[in-house]
């Protein structure tokens, strides 16, 4: 991959990055307004719910997807081999030692 590649790739990580750090600290004011919101509105709990699944499920579904992340150098994924895991604040690739962020 070329030194531009690397860092499109990088700006779609921190971009993800980013937006799990939003939805994990929004996390609680979005539930418990949901629940507000449910009984004002409708008596109900039911917005809360919807709420609280869809939130659990893009937290969840974007740091397995980071976790997986793929090393733009080597394509193989950046934090973790199959025997070892270092989470996504490692930093550096587990395969081929690129530098986050770095250009190569």
């Amino acid at each position: 991959m070329s030194t531009n590649n690397y860092q499109q790739s990088w700006q779609a990580y921190k971009r993800l990055r980013n937006f799990l750090s939003v939805l994990l600290v929004t996390l609680i004011p979005v539930l418990v307004l949901a629940g507000r919101f449910g009984m004002e509105q409708f008596g109900s709990q039911v917005p809360h719910l919807v709420m609280m699944g869809i939130w659990f499920a893009l937290i969840f579904g974007i740091g397995i997807y980071l976790e997986n992340w793929p090393c733009p150098r080597c394509g193989k994924t950046f934090h973790k081999k199959w025997w070892y895991r270092l989470g996504i604040l490692s930093p550096r690739c587990v395969h081929g030692g690129l530098p986050k962020y770095s250009n190569g």
